[in-house]
């Protein structure tokens, strides 16, 4: 009944009651302060990792330290801050240059194939 006077949706109201009983100086909730203290070990791991793990493999590394959090907010935190994997560059054979065929004929002391096996008989005589 209050709500609809104000003109007031039924969860801002409770929203603003919660944060009108909370003390000044405590702004920052739970959860924001364990999301710094999170980006302090998802920086840890992926410095300890040369850089090289995203956000899959960082988020088991905390799993298996003991750290239980959610996949989406790493990727989040990760995506927020900037921090990425290095991705590693595909392998590009440089054989195929201008002017050079991989496939050479090779050099034979003989002009023709056919005298390599004529020449045994030749030989023989």
């Amino acid at each position: 009944m209050m709500c609809e006077q104000l003109e007031v949706s039924i969860s801002g109201y409770h929203q603003y009651v919660r944060r009108k009983d909370r003390p000044q100086g405590a702004s920052l909730g739970p959860r924001r302060m364990s999301n710094d203290a999170l980006l302090a070990h998802i920086k840890a791991i992926h410095t300890k990792s040369k850089q090289e793990y995203g956000w899959p493999r960082v988020w088991k590394e905390l799993l298996l330290g003991g750290i239980p959090v959610g996949k989406e907010r790493v990727r989040k935190l990760m995506k927020l801050h900037g921090i990425r994997a290095k991705t590693k560059r595909k392998f590009k054979a440089t054989i195929h240059q201008r002017g050079y065929s991989p496939i050479e004929p090779l050099a034979s002391p003989c002009p023709s194939p056919w005298l390599i096996f004529a020449m045994p008989l030749l030989v023989e005589t």
